[in-house]
């Protein structure tokens, strides 16, 4: 229905029709290149900032156009003096917030419902063997436990008894608290709570009497077919065959909700005094509502119909062809008017590259006038030169993968919108603080330390980056070297003023006491968010306990504690920035090692491929500083997190192997050698690394 502001509008501005493109941009700037364009006083307020939209229409009513506009983002216009302002209220910010709040807590309901003959029924000595038989074949079929417990397992897992009773617990949470986590946040519960966990609002006598039931039919079972007896107990509730002796009386559980895919995560703790009894995990819901109609597909055009891509995409799309794959050669450094399009995301936005030219090609051959309000996630499409992606069909299975979007056709326009719109503006990457980030790259020529912890405090409030520094590497190539670090202590370096850090690399330390506000709450974010602690000193409790002990309401049960303390150790080390001349290591391969770690790499990775190209062929001696954090929660408990920075000397080049320094040769070929022992003797448990 329209608003009385465009039914006036609509009412004067008769015959009035808009044609007009407007790549992706965020909506103040989008709704003043509008209101240029027809004349109309129009404006937008800051609320919609973090919305970017790109509108692409073709003789259409102004009031439609504004209408439509509106609508996809939820907002609303406004007779204000003469100009027509767009907002979302807070009563409509509210609305998006919970529409995913709630579909979260029917993706966990949803689950639990499914397990219901589970959480109702009871484990028997029958039902117990048969799942024990299945895991001792399956065990003596591969006894290094390579095989995925969550796949070839799920099922005997689900009906383990810790397993059944964390999904009888579950039932009885208040899902609409769990539903309330963003990304990273964790409650703890427990019956017998800490100052730093919550209690249970429901008995749980009935609980543990049935899980000490099924635990000893449980064990049971398994004596009878395993040939070593019950083994200890252990984190895999299939090898947990311990008759509970001692019945538990308290219950620890932690919910989380990541920043994966996974919806919230759940592990549950079972202990009797001070002993764990019982342990299990449970990943519930996936976090993804996309509703890409199927007749976008069904109604696509002719199969292989490509995409138009502007001079701006194209010139993308060619700094970052062989992305993540071999390439025919290196990719080049990107030429001027590359740097120029990449380092100012607040003139022009990412989105306004191949996100764009997608939608506004699917809508041109539909024949649809275009509003798509994109999140972010569909940056990545820059970085995938992949040619099925460039035609309307394959563009939009992209596009679907790579955004959480709902995409619809009605009444002549194509409508594309984040199904997560609340979602999407919490992770959005604030455009100015990237183009500050990127811009310093340009000027210093590097991804410094310093800079990577300004953008991360400022960029967005989530504890990850999947836009920033990806972007920077086509500048630099160590923009990432923090990238899978810790980001709350990346966010905690960019708040210290210079003196903070002067004082902190001297080898002093700063009590918790005398932070900042802001910094104290990253400090409390990395104590209890952070899964476990490192524990020093003495523990006088067994190894199925230790889990339990680091988890950091129970190791600080009373909160941040005001004398702890930060510090760091800053040391300066020659490394060897490795690349390549055969694969595109302006992209992803290029590494930062010690000589110890290059050796590994090359072993593995020529014992991996030993007929292809070789993984790295040029290397530089570089100077790598680290910085090691501590954070000092009291004299037992503390955190560690590591930094980096990397410096490339002005005299240094890359050359091949045979040119480095003979002592880094080497002590290379040493690691090299040392590593390829190791894996000839254990060939089934090759990791990479890192």
């Amino acid at each position: 229905m329209m608003s009385l502001a465009l039914s006036l509008l609509a009412a004067f501005q008769a015959g009035q029709s808009v044609a007009l493109f407007l790549p992706a941009a965020p909506v103040p700037k989008i709704v003043a290149e509008l209101s240029k364009a027809t004349g109309v006083p129009m404006a937008a307020t800051m609320v919609l900032g973090k919305d970017i939209v790109t509108i692409d229409v073709h003789d259409r009513p102004l009031s439609e156009v504004m209408e439509r506009l509106a609508k996809t983002l939820d907002a609303s216009w406004k007779n204000d003096k003469g100009t027509f302002r767009l907002n979302r209220s807070d009563a409509q910010s509210t609305a998006q917030e919970n529409t995913e709040r709630q579909y979260r807590e029917k993706q966990i309901a949803a689950e639990i419902s499914r397990s219901k003959a589970l959480r109702d029924g009871t484990l028997t000595l029958e039902d117990a063997k048969k799942l024990r038989q299945q895991f001792e074949k399956l065990r003596e079929k591969n006894p290094r436990y390579s095989f995925d417990p969550y796949g070839e397992l799920s099922g005997a897992i689900s009906m383990a008894p810790a397993r059944r009773a964390l999904i009888r617990l579950i039932a009885q949470l208040d899902l609409s608290e769990v539903s309330l986590l963003e990304p990273g946040d964790r409650i703890a519960y427990s019956n017998k709570p800490t100052h730093t966990e919550r209690q249970f609002s429901f008995p749980i006598e009935d609980l543990l009497g049935r899980f000490v039931a099924e635990q000893n039919v449980w064990a049971e079972a398994a004596g009878t077919v395993s040939e070593g007896g019950p083994s200890r107990m252990a984190d895999d509730p299939l090898d947990a065959n311990q008759a509970i002796t001692q019945s538990p009386d308290r219950i620890l559980l932690i919910a989380n909700r990541t920043n994966s895919s996974a919806l919230v995560t759940f592990s549950l703790f079972l202990i009797a005094g001070e002993k764990t009894v019982g342990t299990a995990n449970a990943w519930i819901g996936t976090d993804s509502i996309r509703k890409m109609s199927r007749e976008m597909f069904a109604n696509a055009p002719a199969a292989g119909t490509k995409i138009t891509l502007s001079p701006s995409s194209l010139k993308i799309l060619q700094a970052t062809k062989g992305f993540g794959r071999p390439a025919q050669g290196p990719a080049p450094g990107p030429t001027t008017d590359v740097v120029d399009l990449i380092s100012h995301p607040d003139k022009i936005d990412p989105l306004a590259l191949v996100a764009t030219d997608g939608f506004v090609s699917v809508a041109a051959a539909k024949h649809l006038n275009l509003i798509a309000s994109l999140p972010d996630e569909l940056i990545a499409l820059n970085f995938v030169p992949n040619p099925s992606a460039q035609t309307l069909e394959g563009f939009l299975q992209a596009a679907s993968g790579y955004g959480d979007l709902d995409v619809s056709e009605k009444d002549g326009w194509l409508i594309a919108k984040p199904a997560k719109a609340y979602s999407a503006r919490l992770i959005r990457v604030d455009r100015t603080a990237l183009a500050t980030y990127l811009s310093s790259i340009v000027a210093t020529g590097r991804a410094s330390l310093d800079a990577q912890g300004q953008f991360a405090l400022v960029a967005q409030p989530s504890d990850y980056d999947t836009v920033g520094m990806p972007i920077g590497m086509l500048i630099d190539i160590n923009s990432t070297q923090n990238v899978d670090k810790d980001w709350v202590t990346l966010k905690l370096w960019g708040s210290l003023t210079r003196e903070q850090r002067s004082l902190l690399v001297s080898g002093q330390k700063i009590a918790f006491k005398d932070l900042t506000p802001e910094q104290s709450g990253l400090v409390e974010r990395e104590a209890f968010h952070r899964s476990f602690k490192s524990i020093s000193g003495e523990i006088n409790v067994e190894a199925g306990d230790i889990r339990r002990y680091m988890e950091p309401t129970e190791c600080l049960p009373n909160g941040l504690p005001p004398n702890g303390t930060l510090s760091v150790t800053a040391q300066s080390a020659p490394a060897i920035l490795a690349s390549s001349t055969t694969v595109n290591v302006r992209m992803s391969f290029a590494r930062v090692f010690d000589a110890a770690g290059l050796g590994s790499s090359l072993a593995y990775y020529e014992g991996a491929s030993p007929d292809s190209n070789p993984m790295f062929d040029r290397y530089q001696i570089v100077q790598r500083v680290n910085y090691s954090f501590v954070y000092r929660y009291d004299g037992v408990v503390s955190d560690r997190s590591d930094l980096h920075d990397i410096v490339v000397p002005a005299d240094s080049t890359p050359v091949a192997f045979a040119d480095l320094p003979k002592d880094v040769q080497d002590q290379v070929l040493a690691a090299k050698a040392d590593e390829k022992q190791k894996l000839a003797a254990e060939p089934a448990k090759r990791v990479p690394p890192p």
